[in-house]
């Protein structure tokens, strides 16, 4: 599996709310950029407490996968998505 698939099963876990699952996926380490928002957020703890703000602020917030672009290259990944919610 490469890193735009893996940031494709994060979208999944996210729009099933299953984020606990990240760990199966991700390394510890994780650095998750949203550069619109300015801000980096770096650990799996971390990254599932900053989801956690979304789901409180839009609760039915969805990832538009299937319309979503998936880029990946030497130890990185993007991807442009749309939120809806």
């Amino acid at each position: 599996m490469g890193l735009a698939d893996t940031q494709r099963l994060q979208h999944h876990m996210v729009n099933d709310r299953d984020v606990d699952r990240f760990r199966e996926i991700m390394r510890a380490d994780v650095v998750y950029e949203d550069v619109p928002a300015g801000r980096t957020v770096k650990g799996v703890d971390e990254l599932k407490e900053w989801l956690g703000g979304w789901f409180t602020a839009v609760p039915d917030i969805r990832i538009g996968i299937e319309e979503g672009t998936y880029l990946e290259g030497p130890g990185f990944a993007f991807a442009m998505v749309r939120g809806r919610g």
